[in-house]
């Protein structure tokens, strides 16, 4: 059975749901308690942590997932060119995707890795969402 433990503090709040009985294992944390796993490579762009809203880590059959969310100010299109540029550099087959002028998407497979970049925008705001989810 699968046991949750949910820890809440004023502007943030863990979810550990522990080990099921396949032992399969998530964590999710959302606003102050969002940390970057320390399993999630250094060497892929990221913006602030400041701008961090979400973080979760699954391990399901032995397959991992990391995935962050950020909130982003500024220019999205400078952020689609360095993962773009860093799939690219590092050796990833990538998968461009563009959903009308809102939505992006990146997806680079690298041997059983796997890092999908998604951004969404939304017009007339000065910020946009940045999701990565990094399978290995």
């Amino acid at each position: 059975s699968t046991k949750i433990n949910v820890d809440s503090e004023e502007g943030g709040y863990s979810i550990t749901t522990g080990k099921d009985g396949d032992g399969n294992d998530a964590n999710f944390n959302f606003g102050s308690h969002a940390k970057v796993p320390a399993n999630f490579p250094k060497d892929i762009p990221r913006p602030s942590d400041d701008y961090l809203i979400t973080a979760m880590e699954i391990e399901e059959d032995g397959d991992k997932e990391i995935a962050l969310s950020y909130q982003v100010e500024g220019n999205f299109e400078e952020w689609k060119g360095k993962y773009d540029d860093y799939l690219v550099n590092s050796g990833y087959e990538v998968d461009r995707l563009d959903f009308a002028s809102t939505m992006y998407s990146l997806m680079g497979a690298k041997g059983e890795t796997v890092l999908t970049i998604s951004i969404m925008v939304e017009e007339d705001n000065d910020f946009f969402v940045l999701q990565l989810m990094y399978l290995y």
